[in-house]
């Protein structure tokens, strides 16, 4: 009997590590997007580089609270671009 607690813990050991792996990486391919957005923003002249610096502190500070957020919506909030540009 205890063997088979075992086997059900290991595999949802399993399963939560790639749940854990997949969130990483959508969380990896954000912020390398946001990177691309802000470096875009930054060179069209809509923000400085400060700003973009800043903003992604933010950003990455709302997802250490378990905030999911996009650099644009930091963008939006600090007032630094308006919704159409957001959305680009």
């Amino acid at each position: 009997k205890k063997g088979a607690n075992m086997d059900t813990i290991n595999v949802n050991a399993g399963a939560d590590s790639a749940v854990a792996e997949d969130k990483a990486q959508s969380l990896y391919m954000e912020k390398k997007e946001d990177v691309g957005f802000g470096k875009l923003a930054v060179e069209k002249g809509f923000v400085t580089e400060d700003d973009f610096l800043k903003a992604m502190s933010i950003r990455e500070d709302r997802i250490s609270n378990e905030t999911p957020t996009r650099l644009s919506e930091v963008l939006l909030d600090m007032n630094l671009i308006s919704g159409e540009a957001g959305h680009a």
